[in-house]
């Protein structure tokens, strides 16, 4: 096919009849063909830009992907680090207690022996000082029934009243050993009660029971400047756990109570069953400063402490958190600032066989 340009002009003076005309003919053959090939080019260079730009669009896709998978993967990595850093915490705090329980186990061993000795000795004393009393009396009786008629005994003389008085010395002063015995022994109880191993089932525990055990451990933190006001139910049933746990959620809560009290005040302890869904409840409130409400959705963190460096782990109100869900139970806090703390604890109550 021969492509062809045409191009014709009249002459001057023959514009009436276009009888003289120019005429042009340009072969334009292999200019459109060029044209057809460059457009040809173009075309497939168009298609070559547009799949290019596809794969570029594709591949930002794809790193992008990748850049967000590489977060997520940073994020878990940091977590996990974390996770086994706060696992490596807990592991040497837990060899810590171990190992103060041990020691705690062979103190409370090695006090119970002279206690023993003590008690045993006071008791010993206290019966020989009622027959040595009652010896006294006889020779006394008999010492006025058979004196000789000219002798006038006179029973309440300055030294009768002496002894009388030196006796009843003698047995407030073993009134005051034996309550201190008693206190003593129920420290030590306390103490074996709290550091004694775990058996491999859950078992009945008395709450009551418990937590007088931990308030004779923390007596000497509150005497003398804090009230405990306690109230249970009557028969209130006993939980199926672990002692010692129950031990340590006590003792967290009433020490943090203690410490929330700078000077003197109360801490209200109480404990509640409900039949309605089985559950005890286990109030404990004190009159303290009070936690801050910004703060209170972080004090169940591990690591989370409000106390000087050095005071505290920030672990103990996390480790009470996990005790009581691993018990199926619920720990919850409500407080202002200057209006105290009250948390309660609600642990179900089992079918005890």
């Amino acid at each position: 096919m021969l492509l062809v340009v045409l191009k014709w002009i009249v002459l001057p003076g023959y514009s009436h009849d276009y009888s003289r005309v120019l005429l042009s003919i340009t072969d334009i053959t292999k200019l459109k063909e060029c044209e057809n090939e460059l457009k040809q080019h173009r075309d497939h260079l168009e298609e070559i830009v547009e799949e290019r730009t596809q794969q570029i669009i594709q591949l930002n896709k794809m790193l992008q992907e990748s850049n967000e998978e590489l977060l997520i993967k940073t994020e878990e990595l940091e977590q996990t680090i974390q996770m086994l850093e706060d696992a490596q915490k807990q592991l040497v705090h837990q060899e810590k207690m171990a190992s103060l329980g041990m020691l705690t186990a062979g103190i409370a061993h090695e006090i119970n022996n002279p206690i023993n000795f003590i008690s045993g000795s006071q008791q010993a004393i206290d019966t020989l000082l009622d027959e040595l009393w009652n010896s006294l009396n006889i020779y006394r009786e008999n010492a006025l029934k058979y004196s000789p008629q000219n002798v006038t005994y006179e029973p309440e003389t300055k030294n009768s009243i002496q002894v009388e008085e030196l006796f009843c010395s003698i047995k407030l002063m073993l009134r005051n050993i034996e309550i201190g015995i008693e206190r003593t022994s129920g420290i030590i109880r306390s103490l074996k009660a709290f550091v004694r191993s775990d058996s491999k089932e859950y078992v009945p525990v008395s709450i009551p029971e418990t937590i007088t055990d931990v308030l004779n451990m923390l007596r000497g933190n509150y005497k003398d400047r804090i009230e405990i006001i306690q109230h249970y139910d009557q028969n209130l049933p006993k939980v199926k756990c672990y002692p010692n746990q129950l031990h340590q959620v006590v003792m967290n809560l009433v020490a943090n109570a203690i410490d929330a009290i700078p000077g003197e005040g109360k801490i209200y302890i109480s404990g509640h069953y409900s039949s309605f869904d089985n559950n005890v409840t286990i109030r404990i409130k004190d009159t303290g400063t009070g936690i801050p409400i910004d703060i209170q959705e972080k004090i169940f963190d591990p690591f989370f402490t409000t106390q000087e460096a050095g005071k505290g782990t920030g672990l103990g109100l996390y480790i009470t958190y996990n005790i009581i869900r691993s018990l199926n139970g619920d720990i919850t806090v409500n407080s202002a600032p200057n209006q105290g703390a009250e948390f309660t604890i609600t642990l179900p109550v089992e079918k005890i066989t």
